[in-house]
């Protein structure tokens, strides 16, 4: 049997990359924003790059807010920040 791997876009470089090597935000039904690391919250999602200059860039040009459609708080950015650093730490880039 043939395993699909889904392609989503960084909000930041728009490259796009195995859903697994991104880092999903997803604001969930009541409102909230929260870093998906499962990948499997309900809510509207958007990816973002392990890169340290992807999350500065979706900084910026207020990707979040745009993507998302809510303003995050900046304490939601550190958090972001924090989950960015660790998780590119155990995610293996693929050749593709």
């Amino acid at each position: 049997m043939d395993s699909h791997q889904p392609f989503r876009s960084c909000i930041a470089c728009h490259r796009k990359r195995p859903k697994n090597q991104l880092l999903r935000i997803v604001r969930t039904p009541a409102g909230k924003l929260e870093v998906d690391l499962e990948q499997r919250k309900a809510g509207r999602g958007a990816y973002l790059c392990f890169a340290q200059a992807c999350f500065e860039q979706a900084v910026k040009r207020r990707a979040v807010t745009r993507h998302l459609k809510i303003s995050p708080p900046a304490d939601f950015l550190q958090l972001l920040l924090k989950n960015l650093a660790r998780q590119s730490r155990t995610v293996k880039p693929q050749t593709y």
